[in-house]
């Protein structure tokens, strides 16, 4: 990742446990209030781990994305990192990248963070996952703040353009 300064400015609005009901319900505000240029939009996680279906995941990213192009945001979509703690929930996550998230930004041609992606091109991902193996370590997120700064740049490449991205659920303003 190049290290930039030119003007970005992100501003951090997840919120840890959120599922995505309530990101699709708190999306406008998040909007109104801070008016991104780009917002990045990464949930899911809690959902499966409450054993949420996959298509009313979809329903709530779709409807965020939605709602950012409403307010003339520019949204990326990120797919899901893996998940270590136990199989099944890895295979769903997996699932909900592959069959929903992934199509979904191809054929609305919305910006893509692969997260799972940048994970596994890593061919050790259980490295950048933390002890309690549902939450990426220091190094994981510094894997997908360089993944979404790829999709950023590769998107409308600014010249001289430096950011940091610490967590998800954040946007790049320049």
């Amino acid at each position: 990742m190049r290290s930039v300064d030119a003007g970005a400015v992100v501003v951090l609005c997840g919120y840890g446990g959120e599922r995505t009901s309530a990101g699709l319900y708190r999306i406008d505000s998040v909007l109104e209030e801070e008016m991104p240029e780009y917002i990045l939009i990464m949930e899911g996680t809690n959902d499966i781990q409450a054993n949420i279906g996959r298509r009313e995941i979809f329903y709530n990213l779709r409807g965020m994305v939605n709602k950012a192009k409403e307010y003339g945001s520019i949204p990326v979509i990120g797919t899901l990192p893996p998940r270590n703690e136990c199989d099944y929930m890895n295979d769903w996550t997996e699932d909900l990248n592959r069959d929903y998230i992934r199509p979904f930004a191809r054929e609305e041609k919305v910006l893509l963070a692969d997260q799972w992606k940048c994970f596994h091109d890593t061919g050790h991902w259980e490295d950048y996952i933390d002890e309690g193996h549902q939450h990426p370590n220091t190094a994981g997120y510094k894997l997908m703040a360089e993944c979404w700064f790829v999709a950023l740049v590769e998107d409308s490449p600014p010249e001289n353009l430096t950011a940091s991205v610490g967590d998800w659920n954040a946007y790049l303003r320049w």
